[in-house]
């Protein structure tokens, strides 16, 4: 049904069916149904079978340290997943860098100048940095250049930026949050 991919600090949760369950009801509030294979999009578009993740190599405690190092192990591990880091550019290469043997086609960076810090009011930031590797990340979704985003920074920005940015999936009433 699902398979999660886990370094031990970054966890990513991929899904093959709908809803995604494993053993509790509410499972299926926070898995994006843009990880199960085969999604058809709002206009009926067949997803291809490459999942684009993006990932905010700037949240975090132990960013762009340990954002990098999930991405680098999960195009390793499945072949049919491409990695978008938003961030610092030339932090996130620096980064890079310290790995040479993982498949580089399947892992883009995309620059973003600002950072959202776990202390800065959720909505403030949203709207006033709109050059951070959350609302960055968050567009590439909404313009359906990824399937979906990953962060382990300000869960309030991502929270907000999600329904602001992305909007909620039909029929979902209620914003997803698994601790």
């Amino acid at each position: 049904n699902f398979s999660i991919i886990s370094n031990g600090t970054f966890v990513l949760v991929l899904c093959s069916e709908n809803p995604c369950t494993a053993g509790s009801e509410d499972f299926h509030y926070s898995v994006p149904y843009a990880f199960r294979k085969g999604f058809r999009t709002e206009k009926g578009q067949h997803m291809s079978e490459m999942v684009k993740v993006v990932v905010d190599a700037m949240g975090g405690d132990n960013a762009p340290v340990e954002p990098v190092k999930a991405a680098v192990e999960a195009v390793k591990e499945k072949q049919n997943i491409q990695v978008i880091l938003t961030g610092q550019e030339d932090v996130i290469q620096a980064e890079l860098q310290k790995y040479p043997d993982y498949p580089k086609d399947r892992i883009r960076v995309v620059h973003a100048s600002q950072v959202i810090e776990t202390a800065e009011p959720p909505v403030m930031a949203i709207q006033k940095k709109k050059d951070s590797s959350i609302v960055v990340g968050l567009n590439l979704v909404k313009k359906q250049e990824a399937d979906a985003f990953v962060s382990s920074g300000s869960t309030g920005a991502v929270l907000v930026g999600g329904q602001v940015i992305v909007g909620r999936i039909k029929d979902i009433q209620r914003p997803p949050l698994a601790p």
